[in-house]
């Protein structure tokens, strides 16, 4: 109950926007709209600030809008736009095929291909790739989705370094974010022991919208 009424204010920001940074970010984005209302990626709990963070689709982006309801006064905390962070781990093979990847651990992949298949022009695949996009979710910050990775993988962490060594893999992590968002990153170190212990590095790439809002945000 709590949730659905400070979702009903957070959405009259969006209908009626009363902060410059809102009126500023949704001159240049239009947020994504079902028969049930504006659409969530998710939302969440901020214990420390006592507010309820929602995390807004925005419609042809992969980042967000996030607009913070304090829980209290369910006034507006903060508006501004979220970064998308997608992590996965991804392996690739000139000798095995998708079927003799997956076998090697008992996680379920999600996509994944073998060397010989077809592409859809009409080449084939030189190499075999295999792909666990385990984290649904894009709108966490980056340590939290590497960290709710991390903890899908640690459940077979034997196959999961087996892979490495019969395999090129890492963790591939996008990142897509507003021309005006904060492109740096940083790990705790440990998140980086959790990475070693499974064998694993990473590899980052940055997209970036570069339509401007009127005043820049």
């Amino acid at each position: 109950m709590e949730i659905a009424l400070c979702k009903k204010f957070a959405d009259a920001e969006i209908d009626n926007p009363t902060l410059e940074v809102s009126k500023q970010i949704l001159a240049a984005n239009k947020i994504q709209k079902d028969e049930n209302g504006y659409c969530l990626d998710r939302y969440f709990l901020d214990e420390r600030d006592k507010t309820i963070d929602f995390c807004y689709k925005i419609e042809n982006e992969k980042y967000f809008l996030l607009i913070s309801i304090d829980i209290k006064t369910k006034g507006i905390d903060w508006v501004a736009l979220r970064n998308s962070n997608e992590c996965y781990l991804t392996a690739t093979s000139w000798d095995l095929s998708l079927q003799e990847l997956a076998e090697i651990t008992t996680l379920k992949h999600t996509s994944g291909w073998s060397k010989g298949d077809k592409i859809s022009h009409g080449s084939v695949y030189s190499y075999s790739r295999i792909n666990f996009k385990l984290v649904e979710k894009t709108s966490h910050e980056l340590e939290v989705a590497l960290s709710l990775l991390l903890d899908e993988l640690e459940k077979d962490k034997n196959g999961i370094v087996e892979l490495t060594k019969k395999s090129s893999a890492y963790i591939a992590i996008y990142k897509y974010q507003y021309i005006s968002g904060n492109p740096g990153m940083s790990l705790k170190i440990e998140t980086i022991n959790r990475l070693s212990n499974l064998n694993l590095g990473f590899a980052v790439d940055v997209s970036i919208a570069c339509e401007k809002c009127p005043s820049g945000v």
